[in-house]
């Protein structure tokens, strides 16, 4: 009989069946089991990317820390990890390791939930284990009848080679648009993650968190060309245009 991972998929140690596969509307590769149990991890990490918290290479970080299949045992433990099936994978590892916690705000634990209950329970994140938690773990969690029945109730692809259909039907599935909210106007000298994202918006470079000059001016020419008050500040009309939604 095969050896088992974890939960119960057979393990790989030749990676026979595993293939990159890269993550829709990222840059980031991971190796995983090829068929279903990809199409389902694949569907999450497209979706945390989108919701939760950027996955490709890290701000600081000079690598990436994303990871798949890797052919290991449980850190710590004797059992053979989920990842030794291609079953489970690592996003932004360095950011949320091992057994550590509090690194995700309760916003983006509320959006992991939600990304999670999608799949019917078939994903279990490291961060919910009752024991050591793994922030940066998501796994198959389900037999492989139940990731097939999770994905027809998803309405995604059915096939041995998900890389084939991404394109067309995963990103229409699993990254619907989720309007940003921001909660505060921005104008000059405001600093945050907000600006950031703002000036990757309007390719103000560089994306310091700054609002200078060069972001006021880049937000005058974004109102002008959207016939929008040219006053250099986003609030509630201007996030609009730029299809945010404003809580501020």
């Amino acid at each position: 009989m095969a050896t088992l991972s974890q939960n119960g998929w057979s393990a790989i140690p030749d990676r026979t069946g595993i293939v990159t596969y890269t993550v829709p509307g990222t840059q980031v590769k991971l190796p995983l089991r090829q068929g279903d149990a990809a199409t389902l991890l694949l569907y999450v990490a497209s979706r945390f990317d989108k919701e939760v918290e950027n996955i490709d290479v890290a701000e600081g970080h000079s690598v990436p820390d994303d990871w798949g299949y890797a052919y290991r045992n449980i850190r710590g433990a004797t059992r053979l990890s989920n990842h030794s099936s291609g079953t489970a994978m690592d996003l932004n590892a360095t950011q949320h390791p091992l057994g550590t916690t509090g690194n995700f705000t309760a916003a983006q634990v509320t959006r992991i939930h939600k990304i999670l209950s999608a799949t019917g329970g078939t994903v279990r994140w490291g961060g919910d284990y009752s024991g050591r938690k793994d922030p940066m773990h998501f796994e198959v969690n389900a037999t492989a009848a139940q990731v097939r029945a999770a994905l027809k109730k998803l309405k995604l692809p059915l096939t041995d080679n998900p890389l084939d259909v991404y394109s067309k039907t995963i990103l229409q599935v699993a990254r619907k648009k989720v309007a940003y909210t921001l909660k505060r106007v921005l104008a000059e000298g405001v600093e945050g993650n907000d600006v950031k994202k703002l000036q990757k918006k309007l390719k103000v470079v560089p994306v310091d968190g700054i609002f200078g000059p060069d972001t006021a001016k880049a937000v005058e020419a974004f109102q002008k060309a959207h016939k929008l008050e040219a006053d250099g500040m986003v609030g509630a009309t201007t996030a609009k245009a730029l299809g945010w939604k404003f809580s501020g």
